[in-house]
């Protein structure tokens, strides 16, 4: 029953990602995130995005075996912008009382519901 579920499930290979320090992985892995969360715009997230697929490239691991691994988390994928912006949306008609504030919010999370959609 468990062995369709693959998040954090290691697959052997030999691999330059498979032969480097873990301790190595584990801080590439949190200066990633940190990165993450700090990058202020749209050139620092596609650093990111660029380094994470030359990582999952050198793993040599099939590309089926991350598909597999992100279709459990599918769901959480597309309720978080949706979420997102019916939260925001609540503060912004409660704390500014604006319109057009609130109509630009929508949009911009609209944008990325579907960009997510296109993604899935």
């Amino acid at each position: 029953m468990l062995n369709n579920i693959t998040i954090g499930q290691y697959f052997p290979a030999k691999s330059v990602i498979h032969r480097a320090d873990p301790r190595i992985k584990i801080l590439v892995t949190l200066l990633l995130i940190v990165t993450l969360f700090m990058a202020g715009n749209f050139t620092a997230l596609l650093l990111c995005g660029g380094f994470t697929i030359l990582s999952v490239l050198l793993t040599k691991i099939p590309l089926k075996m991350y598909l597999k691994t992100l279709k459990a988390i599918w769901m959480i994928l597309f309720f978080i912008p949706v979420i997102n912006t019916l939260f925001g949306l609540w503060i912004l008609y409660r704390k500014l009382s604006n319109f057009k504030e609130v109509k630009k919010y929508f949009k911009i999370n609209i944008k990325s519901i579907i960009e997510t959609l296109k993604n899935i």
